[in-house]
């Protein structure tokens, strides 16, 4: 539930908290060797790790120490973030996984395109116009 409280706040462009980073190159890093000059993440790092997670569709180690994949589906008509579960999964409204926005394979068309194909009551224009971006730079709240 924290990581889609996170990406609904990234979303919606609320305050995340800071991500605090050192540099120095005379550090000792966990495997043995030096930094050279690297940033170092000192706060922050569960943040990262649950970004990560959902929308490069890494998998994460769990309390029990077992991989998991963190799946994260989102609403585009209600702008709704939820975890993925099976009622999710059969709903065409929702986009089941929001890793597959940031799939670098994909066409910038092809899932907007998809959606609108199985969602008929909207179109790519209003898709674009009200939710992907806002003529004022903010994101818009309601379906016209």
């Amino acid at each position: 539930m924290k990581v889609r409280n996170f990406l609904d706040s990234l979303y919606r462009r609320y305050p995340i908290g800071y991500l605090i980073a050192w540099k120095n190159p005379d550090v000792r890093l966990k495997d043995g060797t030096i930094s050279a000059g690297k940033r170092i993440l000192i706060d922050g790092q569960q943040r990262v790790t649950a970004l990560m997670a959902a929308i490069l569709g890494q998998e994460v180690i769990d309390k029990d120490y077992e991989r998991v994949r963190i799946r994260i589906a989102f609403h585009p008509v209600e702008q709704k973030f939820e975890l993925h579960n099976s009622a999710i999964a059969k709903d065409p409204a929702w986009i089941p996984d929001v890793s597959v926005v940031f799939d670098a394979n994909a066409s910038l068309f092809s899932l907007p395109s998809s959606y609108c194909q199985k969602n008929p009551s909207v179109s790519m224009d209003h898709l674009f116009e009200h939710r992907i971006s806002s003529r004022d730079g903010t994101q818009s709240g309601r379906y016209h």
